[in-house]
């Protein structure tokens, strides 16, 4: 996951050196395949792309199961230093390598950010993250996830969240992964409605004419028939999409 691990230096970036009228959202889509997303009908994410900077085409260095590779999008580094090698997140490396609210509130200690997972191990086994709330929704239950994030959403005083949907991954264990596989494409086009309700929660908030956000898209692996974790291009190749409401698109 070499070129996203920039994606925590952007973080920091965004917070330390503006104003808190900047703010960040990530939204974590969980085991989705960059050929299946092309597939996928998706009018959210595509929206967020023709004014953003974005690829299909990143590739995954490391272990492709879910806990050493969100801990790297969130740190920053790879498994050899954030130490998380499976989803026991056994010999975690967090209090040196924490995730990126920790960072950032070195710099700028008031900033409030938010978690909402639907993946206990994500909320449970992770210390020094630099999250005042974490939020912990049930298995599969997008919508529960939605309503969790447009009540923070309402809060004036938000700076960062991460809004994590694990149903794509579900849906791949059960039934496939693959983009010839209509319940695992459902579970991605679901999803995709999960994120233009966020969207418009933000762009609804009373003060977001006058704020900078900047929106991250990413998943954390693909998969290969019912499961993850080898070193196929389909389990490897994933992708990532950076976008704002003061964005320019990159040509």
């Amino acid at each position: 996951m070499k070129r996203i691990t920039f994606i925590a230096a952007i973080l920091l970036t965004q917070f330390v050196m503006a104003s808190q009228n900047r703010k960040v959202l990530i939204i974590g889509m969980d085991g989705v395949r960059s050929d299946a997303l092309q597939q996928a009908n998706t009018p959210n994410i595509d929206a967020l792309m023709s004014n953003s900077f974005f690829t299909y085409e990143s590739y995954h260095r490391g272990i492709t199961v879910s806990g050493p590779s969100w801990s790297t999008i969130m740190c920053g580094v790879e498994y050899n230093k954030h130490g998380v090698t499976d989803n026991s997140y056994a010999n975690s490396q967090y209090n040196t390598y924490p995730y990126f609210p920790t960072r950032a509130k070195s710099c700028l200690p008031d900033l409030y950010c938010v978690q909402i997972s639907q993946w206990a191990p994500m909320s449970d086994n992770v210390y020094n993250d630099g999250w005042d709330l974490k939020l912990l929704v049930q298995d599969g239950q997008g919508s529960q996830s939605v309503a969790a994030a447009q009540n923070q959403l309402v809060n004036p005083n938000l700076d960062a969240m991460f809004v994590y949907f694990d149903e794509c991954d579900l849906a791949g264990h059960a039934s496939g992964f693959s983009p010839n596989n209509p319940i695992y494409m459902n579970a991605i086009e679901t999803v995709d409605g999960h994120i233009g309700s966020i969207m418009t929660a933000l762009q609804n908030r009373p003060g977001y004419a006058d704020e900078e956000w900047i929106i991250l898209l990413s998943t954390d692996h693909g998969g290969i028939g019912n499961g993850h974790g080898g070193n196929s291009s389909q389990e490897r190749t994933i992708w990532w999409i950076g976008s704002g409401n003061n964005a320019s698109p990159i040509q």
